[in-house]
């Protein structure tokens, strides 16, 4: 058996990423319910930016276990085929954005839609996601060197609308 080496090497480290605790602070303070369902979803699922945003309402079936614990399925469709994948901590955010969901009453909207005036209601792009973010002014910057509360250490910048 012959290991391959990877050619290319990440920019990113560990320490780069996102942490439980840095996930909760974003969803806490994001003044988005959209943006909050899809940052939700994306950590839950691990999916490619574009298959999220491919998802239509119709995709989400909300089940219940028999110990009466209530999670979803959401069937995804990306570069690997056809799959389904559990939500569990992402279905308050779901929730949430389903009740203020412009087209609720649409199965076969999509989950996570336009809002601008050309595209409203239309599928958003993947570049969209990060030019929501830059509009959004969003950025985070926590200190672990210190004993101080996380919450106090976060700067998020939200540019008024």
């Amino acid at each position: 058996m012959y290991l391959l080496k990877r050619r290319e090497q990440s920019v990113y480290k560990p320490t780069d990423l996102w942490t439980l605790e840095d996930d909760l602070l974003f969803l806490k303070y994001c003044p988005n319910k959209r943006d909050r369902c899809y940052h939700a979803i994306s950590r839950d699922t691990s999916c490619r930016p574009h298959e999220i945003l491919r998802l239509r309402i119709r995709d989400i079936t909300f089940k219940t276990t028999t110990d009466n614990y209530q999670y979803a399925e959401v069937l995804v469709n990306g570069q690997t085929g056809s799959r389904s994948t559990p939500l569990f901590n992402s279905i308050p955010y779901i929730k949430d954005w389903l009740d203020e969901h412009i087209q609720r009453g649409n199965p076969n909207a999509f989950l996570i839609p336009s809002r601008d005036r050309k595209n409203f209601g239309k599928r958003l792009v993947g570049i969209s996601v990060l030019l929501l973010v830059m509009y959004h002014g969003v950025t985070v910057s926590l200190d672990n060197g210190s004993s101080q509360n996380r919450e106090s250490k976060i700067c998020i910048n939200i540019r008024p609308g």
